[in-house]
């Protein structure tokens, strides 16, 4: 009856079917969709009264990204795609991630049934001993890479609840995949260029492809390039 986890939306239940499996059933705060645009406007109205943030810091852009993603996070069909694409992709490294199987006859827009997975949140592992810290960080950078260079998906929320370590199998689980976005090829190369120039010390291609990318649009100062 009670929430045993909050979603940034909504809030998470425990439950078990008739056939005995166990479930996470992620629900929906109602309303909380049709609240997002007049939110953002009103912040937006807020912040341009009190001048809080400077001029030229792309604010309208942001907050626009910032109102599409949480349109995203709150149709639970798009994320029980993404839950079932990446549970394909990861099926192929069931010694370090698991993402779990979404029941689709009771999942709806506001409602996302998935099978139980245990584990604790990795920000909880921030005394342990270093090689489980080890283990925790090869993960993610490993995930990271795989996401962008091989999945061609992200999971781009990074809150620490939604990868949970589970000590008894050393594998990550995989949840929460309402920020799941995919990446075409002229991206990914650029972003391959930024890395490889980074590694290499080659500053010039870290700002031709960061412009390419979008990460810079070439009006920056040269304090800014610099950095």
């Amino acid at each position: 009856m009670f929430p045993f986890a909050a979603a940034s939306i909504g809030q998470v239940h425990e439950a078990i079917l008739v056939d005995d499996t166990k479930v996470a059933i992620k629900m929906q705060y109602t309303g909380i969709a049709n609240s997002i645009d007049s939110d953002l406007n009103n912040f937006k109205m807020l912040i341009d009264m009190l001048g809080i943030f400077p001029r030229g810091l792309y604010l309208n852009e942001a907050l626009d990204v910032a109102r599409g993603e949480l349109h995203w996070e709150c149709n639970y069909e798009r994320e029980a795609t993404y839950q079932r694409a990446y549970r394909k992709l990861v099926i192929n490294y069931p010694k370090d991630f698991y993402c779990p199987l979404v029941i689709d006859h009771l999942s709806t827009k506001s409602i996302l049934v998935s099978e139980f997975v245990y584990g604790k949140e990795i920000d909880l592992f921030m005394n342990s001993s270093q090689e489980q810290r080890d283990r925790i960080g090869t993960l993610l950078i490993k995930l990271c890479f795989k996401e962008l260079f091989e999945f061609k998906m992200m999971q781009t929320d990074p809150n620490p609840a939604n990868y949970l370590y589970d000590q008894s199998s050393d594998i990550m689980n995989l949840i929460d995949l309402g920020a799941g976005r995919d990446f075409d090829d002229d991206f990914l190369d650029s972003y391959m260029h930024i890395i490889w120039g980074a590694f290499k010390d080659d500053k010039d291609s870290i700002i031709k492809h960061s412009k390419n990318i979008g990460f810079l649009t070439g009006e920056e100062n040269r304090e800014m390039i610099n950095a």
